[in-house]
């Protein structure tokens, strides 16, 4: 059998919290204060690293499924370069492979 046990010391634990911490039910809320100087990021955005050739690729042109000039795969994409369908894995991989930077 199960002990009694006291109304005010139960706790309430959600099911997504598995080895997180407890919310109790007991706790008063808190006011929050707002931070006095605004919080920076601690990283850049990612499109200040992406290369010249995967920023044209981003807005690259998008057509009607054709097969890829590379994997003969049909593709909907199309080189931002020649206009001719490719996938753009296909096409980062052609580029490693001669050298070339991505």
């Amino acid at each position: 059998m199960r002990a009694a046990s006291k109304p005010g010391n139960r706790r309430r634990v959600t099911r997504n919290c598995q080895g997180q911490q407890a919310i109790t039910t007991d706790l008063t809320p808190t006011v929050s204060t707002p931070a006095s100087e605004p919080v920076k990021k601690k990283t850049p955005s990612k499109k200040t690293h992406r290369s010249e050739r995967a920023e044209d690729w981003a807005h690259a042109p998008v057509g009607d499924p054709r097969l890829c000039n590379l994997c003969g795969y049909p593709a909907s994409m199309r080189d931002p370069y020649t206009n001719q369908p490719c996938h753009m894995t296909c096409a980062m991989q052609q580029a490693t492979e001669n050298g070339e930077q991505w």
